[in-house]
């Protein structure tokens, strides 16, 4: 049977009198009531559970995979060749989800004690699960007891097959190599916390610890390079954690004990470092401690990372956000964001109902905006009650805005005393899994095995949708904020029918409304072609239109209206004024349907003929015509005769003539002479007006007499 090496026995048992103090340390917290998002979905077991396999001890999750290890188990994927302690792996599918375990899987060589499933992680159709103490290379042979091993398998078609098993190239006793693993895309780290030299395989210092960067090259994964702490010390224990995302890679070295600086000596304050990839070398660009560092906090203890994100778990810290409300071992995480190449600390999470020992940040995990932290060693419900002594806990958090706070507390559904719910976990996408390496029952809560171990699938419910919007100018969205531009980044966050938040992101797209004015100078009036209404006074008058955005098309008139001034004309005899002083002028004939008399243009006018006239005047660009005015009076013959008052017109006439008697005392007679003095024609006329026919006469001078009065009249054709 192997043993662990002295350095993890001692820090088990130190770790073992630190939790017996705090246990006389009670310490509570109100539970706030969080929105539960992540519901449990499904719990899995492994298909030939058995006990004591600690099944759950490691887990990993990307995209519709997950493994699962249980790094005590004894069997091959056939379930025979019993080997005390080889350890195996799960592989768990999400089918539309569901999971369901798809393959076991088993080291090649396995051995007795190798602990295969010790550490795992998973990529896309890559998987790596670290045998920290197996003894083997990768002939079989050089046996070096726990310098440990790790094998990369790949799924081809649905099938995981191993397709390689990796050492260190400088490989040693108790190196314990596969105590962690990581994995991103073609690169995959190997922690190996008990190796003791430098990268150039000397500078020996006992545990210091290192970790290895491999890379697929066409299939095959080979040692790229070695990477140690610039400041690495006896018995750091770098490699204890790592992880990787990209081009960075962090690793922790929860028994180191000096600051970024290399001084501040704090015994076992534990620290972390950030690597970086630069054309296939990796460099460390970064030493990271907690702001707030003490002795025996053990940050490193586990560490994750994701794009910009770093994640440390100090599990054995102390004190609560503020540095106060000191409970021993009640655990704590650090998150660290890359700005430009510096990473720094920009938030410590604790829980939000901490306790002594319940070892918060034993396990992390990151991805995109979720964090989750386990606590192996929590004891309540998500309500705070219903104690279970090391039952387990994880805690989710989420970034809004940059802010990382507790959404959730996750337990079991069948929680149980001692489980040890949260000693792993992983997160990719909506999707979580927790380990429970000594939780004893299967998934029906029946056939107890003690310690066979069990992992939970957790799903985040929340539901996703985008509000497409179209505005004009400005849009009062559900959140109650007015946005005045187009936007597609702003979310509001809902509860859906199941329960969970239904975050909802705004797809704006603000039109605008137009403006725009018409001034115009109009004589009378104006029919305006915004709306097609006449107008006859002057203002201003607003009418709305409809843009080609859909929008308002505000228009404007400023309208002015001016007239001729005056129109009015005055008669004194054959002669028509125009009244109105400051115009121009041109007399038309309004009998000829308003035809120019040519050179008439003054203000007067004296008509030659009767009829009916008018002036047309132009003033201010304004042009416009008078009332006609009739004129009869032209060749008009008038005389008084005694008391009556005689008229005969027209004169000349065309063969008909009209006589205006006022008054007659009794019947006269009006005689028609031609220039002989030859009577002819005589016609009675009575007080009046009298309508001569004098056609049948011939065209010449006549001479009309009437009583005592006689006047000459042109009769003409």
């Amino acid at each position: 049977m192997k043993k662990h090496p002295l350095l993890v026995t001692q820090l088990r048992n130190l770790l073992q009198s630190l939790m017996v103090l705090a246990l006389f340390i009670l310490g509570s917290t109100e539970n706030p009531v969080l929105a539960q998002n992540w519901n449990e979905i499904i719990k899995t077991v492994a298909s030939d559970r058995g006990a004591g396999d600690w099944f759950g001890y490691s887990v990993a999750i990307s995209g519709d995979y997950a493994v699962v290890g249980a790094t005590r188990e004894n069997e091959d994927t056939i379930g025979g060749n019993t080997l005390n302690g080889a350890g195996s792996a799960y592989i768990f599918k999400n089918n539309a989800g569901s999971w369901s375990q798809v393959q076991k899987i088993v080291a090649s060589d396995r051995g007795t004690d190798d602990r295969f499933g010790f550490s795992v992680a998973i990529s896309g159709d890559y998987a790596i699960v670290g045998a920290y103490t197996e003894d083997e290379d990768t002939t079989g042979g050089n046996t070096l007891r726990n310098a440990g091993s790790a094998y990369i398998f790949k799924n081809n078609a649905g099938t995981w097959s191993q397709v390689q098993k990796l050492v260190a190239s400088d490989r040693g006793a108790d190196d314990q190599f596969g105590v962690s693993v990581a994995i991103s895309g073609d690169v995959a780290i190997v922690g190996a916390s008990g190796e003791s030299e430098d990268t150039t395989g000397s500078n020996t210092l006992v545990g210091a610890g290192s970790a290895y960067i491999f890379k697929n090259d066409s299939g095959s994964w080979t040692e790229a390079q070695k990477i140690v702490a610039s400041d690495r010390g006896a018995n750091d224990i770098f490699g204890v954690s790592v992880a990787i995302s990209g081009d960075h890679t962090i690793v922790g070295a929860h028994l180191e004990d000096e600051d970024t600086t290399g001084g501040n000596t704090l015994f076992w304050a534990g620290s972390a470092y950030i690597f970086k990839n630069n054309a296939g070398t990796w460099s460390e660009v970064q030493k990271l401690v907690a702001s707030d560092r003490g002795a025996a906090d053990l940050f490193g203890t586990s560490v994750a990372i994701s794009g910009d994100y770093a994640i440390v778990g100090a599990r054995s810290e102390d004190e609560d956000t503020t540095g106060g409300n000191t409970l021993n071992g009640s655990g704590s995480a650090y998150i660290f964001k890359n700005n430009a190449g510096s990473w720094s600390q920009v938030q410590k999470l604790v829980a939000s109902d901490r306790g002594a020992v319940d070892a918060f940040g034993y396990s992390v995990a990151i991805s995109g905006d979720y964090a989750i932290v386990g606590a192996n060693q929590e004891d309540e419900d998500t309500t705070g009650g219903n104690t279970l002594s090391n039952a387990g806990s994880t805690y989710i958090f989420k970034n809004d805005s940059g802010s990382w706070s507790e959404v959730q507390k996750t337990v079991a559904s069948d929680r149980g005393a001692s489980d040890r719910f949260g000693n792993s976990v992983a997160i990719s996408g909506d999707y979580a899994i927790v380990g429970a390496l000594e939780e004893d029952h299967d998934t029906t809560g029946g056939n107890t095995l003690s310690n066979a171990g069990s992992a939970y699938i957790f799903k985040n419910c929340i539901t996703r949708g985008t509000d497409v919007q179209i505005a004009c100018d400005s849009l009062r969205w559900i959140d109650g904020i007015t946005y005045m531009l187009n936007n597609n980044t702003a979310t509001d966050t809902l509860i859906n029918a199941a329960g969970c938040d239904s975050v909802v992101t705004l797809d704006l797209t603000i039109n605008y409304s137009t403006t725009s004015s018409d001034t115009v100078t109009a004589c009378d009036r104006y029919t305006w072609n915004a709306n097609n209404n006449p107008y006859t006074t002057s203002g201003i008058y607003i009418d709305t239109l409809t843009n080609t955005a859909g929008c308002d098309s505000i228009i404007t008139l400023d309208l002015t209206i001016i007239n001729v001034s005056d129109l009015s004309t005055t008669t004194a005899g054959l002669t028509i004024s125009a009244n109105n002083a400051t115009a121009t002028y041109q007399w038309l004939d309004c009998g000829n349907n308003n035809a120019v008399i040519a050179g008439d243009t003054a203000q007067t006018f004296t008509a030659t003929a009767n009829g009916n006239y008018a002036v047309e005047l132009t003033e201010n660009s304004c042009v416009d015509t008078s009332a006609c005015v009739a004129i009869i009076s032209v060749g008009l013959l008038e005389e008084r005769v005694g008391n009556e008052l005689f008229k005969i017109y027209p004169n000349p006439s065309n063969g008909i003539m009209t006589v205006e008697i006022t008054s007659i005392e009794s019947n006269q007679r009006l005689f028609i002479y031609n220039q002989m003095a030859q009577l002819v024609s005589e016609v009675r006329v009575k007080a009046g007006k009298n309508q001569i026919n004098i056609s049948e006469l011939p065209k010449g001078m006549y001479f009309i007499r009437y009583g005592n009065s006689s006047k000459k009249i042109i009769l003409i054709d």
